[in-house]
Order: structure tokens, then sequence, then C-alpha cells
């Protein structure tokens, strides 16, 4: 609860309308998706945050895992919303959010 009223206050005391957040994918490695790193425009919108996100998909038993660095909206923050099985499809995700401009830095570790 304190994260998003933060996130509020910080956006809307910002002089400068609008979040900028690290952007980057790749399927190869972290290093690879930071090596295409980005600042991107999201929106003025305070639903916006940024997000540090690494997804494991596993379908018949091949993997791949997907680094990612984006915007996305508060209400995907939620790891309940990235875990899941689809079909034949199993999704199992880390993720971290914060809601100041370029504060998606670092990489989560892959966990098997």
């Amino acid at each position: 609860m304190y994260f998003f009223v933060l996130c509020y206050l910080i956006i809307y005391l910002s002089t400068a309308l609008g979040l900028d957040c690290w952007g980057c994918y790749s399927t190869t490695s972290w290093a690879d998706c930071e090596n295409k790193l980005k600042s991107q425009f999201c929106d003025d919108d305070p639903d916006w945050v940024c997000k540090t996100k690494v997804v494991t998909e596993t379908r018949h038993g091949n993997s791949v895992t997907h680094y990612m660095k984006e915007c996305g909206l508060r209400e995907e923050c939620d790891t309940a919303t990235c875990n899941m099985e689809i079909r034949n499809t199993t999704y199992r995700c880390q993720l971290e959010c914060c809601c100041h401009d370029n504060c998606n830095t670092g990489v989560l570790q892959v966990t098997a």
C-alpha cells in the first residue's frame, strides 16, 4: 500500500510529465538485454511504473527465459498475475516495480 502511495507522490510532484523507464528485451541473458538498453517514455498516467522482469516459459519440456525491462501498469506488479499455466505452457516469473524515472536498474536472478 505504501509503495503505491509513494509512487503517486513521486509522479505528481515530479516537474516533468510522464515516466521514463529503461527498456530492453532478450532471450539470451541479462548482459544481452542490457547491451540493448534504451530509455523509453511510458506515459503521464500515474498507473505506469518501471518493471524489471524475468520469465521462464516452459512448453512441452522446452524452456525459454525472457529478460526484460519495460514500462507497465501498477496492476501488473503482482507475481500472481505472471506465475501461471495456460494450456500446455507454464510461466514462472520474478519482477520488481518502481515508480521514478529510470529506476529499473539492476537484474533479477533466474531461479529454477
